[in-house]
């Protein structure tokens, strides 16, 4: 996002820390986008940007989250999305759902599951399956022991959602056929990953154009002291992990689903702390190789390619014209990125994660 912003003359930065900030002053026209839902460690960042009258944008964030300081979001329409997704499952008379590792401390997370509360009355404090101290693998275990009570899973995004495809395959293959599962993100190992994952989300290209209208407002207006907040449609890819069952869309979605006036009781006070995400392997493999795959140029996803093929290296320098430095330094770039040591871990890593036919066919797209 970051490129396509840059080559439309968008100067948008991202940091990976405090350590970082003093570039943002080498550029008076520069944005910072924050890429994640704003937490706690993003606080001296904006307490920086708003000193220096650094623009911020924070992706999957509100306005609401640290009113104390300005900064622009662009979010998911909950409402709209909650209203996509009830039409699907109903379709397909999928009407007992449950929401899959929630972190009662993230915003996004709650705001998404008091919207469906609060719109379907099918859905109940029950069918909620938190996250805790205790971990994923605690988690995992609670649902594995009522999932048969669900035909449709939403998970809070696409490595949640992964990563209970990928226990579902050994702890109940039969289950998981039959289930609806959807992720939130569209990220692209949802597509890569087999079953690839459903998702509902909004597009990178709506992103683009709500980061280019707020970048066209913040450039003629430079002393605007107010925030600006854009909320998105979500889109809804169907994928196999729904049986590649179509979605015909609706133009009546938020009368369907007026508000019942439910609210979700308080879940914080519940669960006094989490696991975080980076101290769970499965998510830190999928959310590493995520990263990796958001920065690869098509050679290095044609190399992957063929290293999940078990060809050589010498193959590799064959078919595409290039030198075995020149191909160790992409399988440095690559092994860097994913946070992995070495060649064998890593093609063990990726096979679990990427099929080969799906990453053909996203090569593919990417060259037509």
């Amino acid at each position: 996002m970051v490129k396509a912003l840059n080559q439309k003359r968008i100067p948008v930065k991202l940091l990976a820390g405090m350590e970082d900030t003093p570039a943002l002053l080498n550029d008076p026209s520069a944005m910072l986008l924050i890429s994640h839902t704003l937490a706690n460690e993003h606080r001296d960042i904006l307490a920086f940007c708003n000193q220096h009258r650094v623009p911020v944008i924070a992706l999957h964030s509100f306005s609401d989250t640290f009113p104390e300081y300005i900064y622009d979001t662009i979010s998911d329409n909950f409402r709209l999305s909650m209203a996509v997704l009830l039409d699907y499952f109903f379709m397909y008379d999928k009407k007992r759902i449950c929401f899959f590792y929630l972190n009662p401390y993230s915003p996004h997370d709650m705001k998404r599951c008091e919207t469906l509360y609060d719109m379907y009355s099918g859905f109940h404090r029950k069918d909620i399956f938190p996250a805790t101290a205790d971990g994923l693998e605690a988690v995992f275990q609670s649902f594995f022991s009522n999932c048969r009570e669900y035909d449709a899973i939403i998970c809070p995004n696409d490595f949640i959602a992964i990563a209970l495809i990928n226990e579902l395959k050994r702890y109940d293959p039969a289950y998981l056929k039959q289930c609806f599962i959807v992720g939130t993100m569209n990220t692209i190992i949802s597509n890569l990953y087999s079953p690839s994952l459903t998702t509902c989300s909004y597009s990178t290209q709506s992103a683009i154009r709500a980061l280019s209208w707020i970048h066209q407002v913040r450039s003629k207006n430079p002393d605007l002291c107010m925030t600006l907040n854009v909320s998105l449609y979500d889109d809804l890819v169907t994928r196999e992990s729904t049986g590649n069952l179509p979605f015909e869309t609706s133009d009546d979605n938020g009368i369907k689903y007026p508000s019942l006036g439910r609210r979700l009781p308080l879940l914080s006070s519940d669960i006094p702390k989490i696991r975080p995400f980076k101290n769970e392997p499965i998510l830190s493999e999928i959310i590493n190789l995520e990263n990796m795959l958001r920065i690869l140029s098509v050679l290095e996803l044609q190399i992957l390619q063929m290293l999940l093929e078990k060809q050589s290296n010498a193959a590799i320098c064959e078919k595409h014209f290039i030198t075995p430095q020149t191909l160790q330094y992409h399988l440095n770039q690559m092994l860097k990125s994913a946070k992995i040591h070495n060649k064998k871990e890593f093609i063990q890593t990726a096979s679990k994660y990427i099929h080969l036919d799906n990453l053909k066919d996203y090569i593919a797209r990417l060259h037509a």
